[in-house]
This record gives structure tokens, sequence and C-alpha cells, in this order.
């Protein structure tokens, strides 16, 4: 039995802690270092001896600034004290005073739970990679009676029993934080609706840390806030089509986007590659279409990540694309007496037929192939709870694919039709068509119809293309690269928009192996594909500058209008090059700098924000999440002096 020694320099108190070792004795230092708001920044700087006290990293980051620690940082009045009182977690509280449904409630005892262990993941000897539950208490201990009798009471108020997110949802929270004098601490949060109490959690977590010198936690005093977010999508792309992703990761990311307040998880499911999604309907895409018979997604397993994700405030959204980006999973259907329901499957070269190998596209002549899309699809529709979007895809088109097909050629030349772009461009629009209604048809009866999301591409800038994608039905989610000149047809003939311009939140780029060639060194453009988003890098800054309304009024005839048809944006990660192993690292704490976009829609440029990006993927690390390193630690204790890193 060992004994580790907490010894403050400026006082010489010693306090002794058992602990357990096999021989020798180590003493767990304190440290000589105290830090000091300088221009809403913390700086480390050494603590005189003498001095009554020294302030934490911790401490400081509470303390420092209009917006402290928070991210993203709100968009209403923020009024916090400077000063903080220090408690335990068992004696912080959550009411919520006559929830009005039992849904809203059901969804607040969850979130109350997940919000405890939180608090627990913020002392440094708890393992956020085991369950609560099978660890001690890190904070289970005798303390002084000061914190002992401090307790944190925080009372909830929801308006609205309305549990579905949708664009409608009010989002919207008020928090205040009163302390009396015997130590109790009132916090009140008052919210429309149940996503918005959600958030407030969040930010009263975001307000709380782990102090060393107390082995305690500390909370600011006094303080009252309002907040809303700027936009009402706030997404993230992932995809299970190119890799495979366990659904432990896919709910890890759907954690890390609700420490963020991301709203909308867009799940590309499936693509050429693969096709993991089990359609009890069409269990053979599954069967021909997964990578292994253990990776694939069944309704049960995708009702509980929706469930899961419903519970932090997030909507998830499923995308089954086509005509292109389909192929494994398609190829049966001509055993099966279907005919070709997939053409070009797997053609080379692969440059002349697809934007990137396998290739495949949908058979838009074979009618088949729209029975097959319309068991798949209302089967997902289910799996997804009546999601209230539903992401069609209609990117990458290629022709050549079409004209490759000796059955679609013959069918062309039976009715007299000439295989050439002009064909082929009419083709692509009765499959929209075709395939919209087919998407309608499969909702359940007295539900809502999902609203369509496709990517921008060659067909939402044909030449009257708004007579098959009406702007009252379509939303576009834009992948070209801001200055794109084609933006200005799409955004002119009104559509709702959602940003994921590829030169600023296409994550997945920048990590170079040379399989899909830079910008301008694509396909020919005869061939309706988009450029890939080319090999730079997204850095955090550029992430965060990107702003979706300067980029649509830039291309708008009316920048009044522009501003009320953008719904918000997302980032993208393809899968070509990430896995589950990777996904964290290469999502965090970048996606994080999307989140503030989207919430908080800043008018300063990153370097406001870098101190508290800082103190947030601290905190993503302390939660259990993989966020990479943005630059040396040593930049976060010596702020001023590590400017030039940023």
């Amino acid at each position: 039995m060992g004994y580790a020694i907490y010894i403050s320099l400026a006082v010489l108190a010693v306090a002794i802690v058992p602990l357990t070792f096999s021989q020798e004795v180590y003493y767990q230092l304190p440290t000589p270092y105290s830090y000091a708001c300088l221009n809403e920044t913390c700086s480390r700087d050494n603590s005189p001896e003498d001095s009554p006290s020294t302030q934490s990293l911790s401490k400081c980051r509470l303390l420092c600034g209009e917006y402290r620690a928070l991210w993203p940082r709100p968009t209403g009045p923020v009024d916090l004290s400077d000063d903080l009182i220090s408690f335990k977690p068992q004696r912080l509280f959550i009411n919520w005073a006559h929830p009005p449904s039992a849904r809203v409630r059901e969804m607040l005892q969850q979130a109350g739970k997940s919000f405890q262990v939180e608090l627990l993941k913020m002392h440094p000897k708890y393992d956020s990679a085991v369950d609560s539950r099978k660890q001690p208490n890190p904070f289970d201990k005798k303390y002084t009676p000061d914190i002992e009798r401090t307790t944190v009471m925080v009372s909830m108020k929801i308006d609205s029993a309305d549990d579905k997110l949708s664009l409608n949802t009010n989002e919207s929270y008020t928090l205040g934080m009163n302390t009396s004098s015997n130590g109790v601490v009132e916090v009140k949060i008052h919210a429309k609706t149940y996503y918005g109490a959600r958030h407030a959690l969040e930010t009263l977590s975001q307000l709380i840390d782990y102090e060393d010198t107390c082995d305690c936690l500390m909370i600011v005093r006094n303080g009252y806030l309002e907040d809303e977010p700027a936009f009402p999508y706030r997404g993230l792309m992932i995809d299970s089509g190119h890799n495979y992703l366990s659904l432990k990761q896919i709910r890890r990311t759907i954690d890390a986007m609700s420490y963020n307040k991301l709203n909308t998880l867009h799940w590309h499911i499936s693509d050429a590659h693969s096709f993991p999604f089990y359609s009890r309907r069409a269990p053979k895409m599954a069967l021909y279409g997964a990578y292994a018979p253990h990776k694939i997604y069944y309704p049960d397993q995708i009702r509980e990540v929706v469930d899961y994700a419903q519970v932090r405030g997030i909507r998830v959204v499923p995308e089954i694309g086509g005509p292109a980006r389909a192929g494994n999973g398609w190829q049966w259907g001509e055993r099966e007496g279907k005919g070709d329901l997939v053409v070009c499957l797997n053609k080379e070269p692969w440059k002349e037929f697809c934007a990137e190998p396998p290739c495949g596209q949908l058979n838009p002549l074979n009618n088949e192939t729209y029975r097959i899309l319309g068991r798949v699809y209302r089967d997902a529709l289910e799996a997804f709870q009546g999601t209230d979007f539903f992401h069609m895809g209609a990117d990458d088109v290629n022709f050549q694919c079409w004209n490759s097909s000796d059955t679609m050629n013959e069918v062309l030349k039976a009715t007299a039709q000439i295989p050439n772009d002009v064909t082929f461009q009419r083709l692509w629009m009765e499959y929209q068509s075709r395939a919209l209604q087919t998407l309608y048809d499969s909702s359940a009866v007295g539900v809502d119809k999902p609203t369509p999301i496709i990517w921008d591409s060659k067909l939402t800038s044909l030449r009257d293309s708004e007579v098959v994608l009406d702007p009252e039905t379509y939303v576009i989610q834009i992948k070209s690269p801001a200055r794109e000149p084609l933006l200005a047809k799409v955004i002119n003939r009104g559509y709702k928009l959602i940003f994921s311009n590829a030169d600023a939140w296409s994550l997945d780029c920048g990590f170079n192996s040379g399989l899909l060639p830079p910008i301008g060194l694509g396909p020919p453009s005869q061939n309706n594909v988009l450029p890939p988003c080319g090999g730079d890098y997204k850095t955090w800054k550029t992430i965060y500058d990107n702003d979706p309304m300067n980029i649509a009024a830039t291309h708008h005839n009316n920048e009044t209008a522009a501003y009320s048809q953008v719904l918000g944006g997302a980032g993208t990660m393809w899968s070509t090059e990430t896995d589950e192993m990777t996904l964290e690292p290469k999502l965090w704490p970048r996606s994080a700098a999307l989140a503030e976009r989207l919430w908080s829609n800043p008018t300063q440029s990153w370097r406001e924000a870098a101190p508290r990006l800082d103190a947030h993927r601290d905190r993503l690390i302390q939660r259990g999440i993989r966020a990479e390193a943005i630059r040396p630690e040593w930049c976060f204790h010596n702020r001023v002096e590590c400017e030039l890193l940023l």
C-alpha cells in the first residue's frame, strides 16, 4: 500500500490518499503554474510560492471570455458570473415537472442518465471506454462540509408534447443559474420542445468541469443565457456503402454529434460497392450486396439507431441512391427472370463509365427496376420510422454506362430512339420522376410523405429541369464548389438548399490515395459526372469560415430570397479511404467547426473560436471521442506565445 501526497506549493497543505503499488511509493505532484484570462484567452504563468492560491486551466476556461468554453457559442444574450462553486455529481438532481407526454418523459429520463454519465467522465480516472455500471464512481468519497452540502437542482419546463424533429421544430431554450447562501444551485431550463431542453442540458454540462485541487466538480454560480440555432438542418453524412461501419461506431458518431448540437445524421447506407441494408421485401439485395453476412443492417437494428439518435436530438436521414451509385446488390435480376436491373456493373476501364470503381447504374427502361426499388423504399421508410427526409442520390450519372448496355440499346432502337445525350438526359429525368412517385407510393397510409433530397448535378442545372424537379418538392444538397457557375441556375430556381460544398465541407478530402483524379481532371463533362473534391485537406479554419448564406447570396439575383432558401448544411465523409478505425479522428474536431457555423453562424472568423475549440476538443477526448490533435498541447497552456501556430 502506497500513498499519494497532494501538495499545494502556496499553502503547503498536504493530503494523503491511499494508492496500491507493488513496491515503490509515488506522489501525485501539484502544478506550479497558474492561468490567467488575457484578451478572452487563458494563458499560463509560473505561480509564485507565496501566492494564496493558483487557478487551474479548467477553472480559467469556465471563467474566461464572454462564451467561456461553450461550444457551439450561444446565439442570444449570455451573462455568466465570474465565480464558481464546488460540488460532487451525486448531489446534482434533475426534475422535470409535468412532462407534456409519456414519450417526452421517457426521452428526458434517458437524456438525464446520459448527462449524469458525462459528469463522471470529467474525472481523469474515469475510463470512458468502460461501461459506467462496471467501474466505481471516482467521486465516491468524503469531501469537505462545504462540498458535501452543495446541491445542484436542475428543473426543466417543456411547453410542447411534440417529439418529432422537423424543420419547424423550435430548438430554442433559456438557462438560468442562481446560487443561494446555503449552497443550493438552482438551474432552471425552459424550452418549447424536448429538443431545446436536451440542448440546454448539453450547455449546462459545458458550464461544469473537474477541479483537481478538490478532486471534485465545479459549476458557474450564477448566470443566464438564451440560445437557438441559426439553421434548422445541421448535418453530418457518413457512408457505409464504400466501407462498412459497425452499429457501435454509428452510435459513437451520434454521441459526438449531440455534444455539438448537430441534429441530422445523413446515412449514405449503400453504393455501387455494397448494399448492406436488409430489405424484407427484397432480401436478395443484401444477399448479393453485403460484404459479409455479419455486415448487414437489419430493420430492428436501424430502428434502435433511430431511437438512440432521437434521444440525442438527432434525426436519421437515409440515402439510397439512384440511378448511379447502384451496382452490387442489384445483379440478381436476370437470373430471377426480371431482366437487367443494373447495367455496366463492374465494367472496365472504369474511368469511361463511372466516377470510381466499381461501375453500375440502374436500368431506367426496365419496369422491374421500379418494382424492386419500391420494395426497398418501403422497407427503408419503415426501418427509419417515418423520416421527414429521404435522400435519393441522383448524382454521378454517366451516359457512357447506359450507352454501353446492349439491353438498353435494343429497347431504344425498338422504340425508334437514338442513344445519344439528349435521349439519356430524358431517361434520367424520367427515372427521377418515376422514382419519386415510387417513393411516395411506398409511404405508409396516413403518414406524411418524406421530402426528397437530391445532390446537385448536371440534372439540376439542365434547362427546364424544374419541370421534373419541382422547387416546391425537392431539396437540393450542394456538393459543387462554392464558385461553381452552374450553382446560379439551381439557386435562382428557388430550391431549398443544404450546403455540402466540396471545397470546404468534404471531410474525406486530402488523404491522397490517388484513386480519384483531382479537381478539373475528372471524367469528361459529357459523362455528366461532377469532378471529385480534389487533394486539399479541409482544415477546421476553412470549415468554420465557410458561410452558406454568403455562397447563396453570391449566386442569387435576390439576396433576401437567397437567405430564405438555405436550410443549413452538412459535412460529408465519403468512406472511400475511411472505415471505423479512422472515422472519428477524421471527423473530429473538424466537424465541431461545422457545428458552430451551423448553430451560431458567427460573424467573426475562426480566430475568436480557437481557444474555445481547444477546450472543446479536450472535452470530446474526455468523453471518449477520438478527436485528432490540431496543435501541440503546449499551445493550450501558452496561448499567446503560440499564436503563430494558429
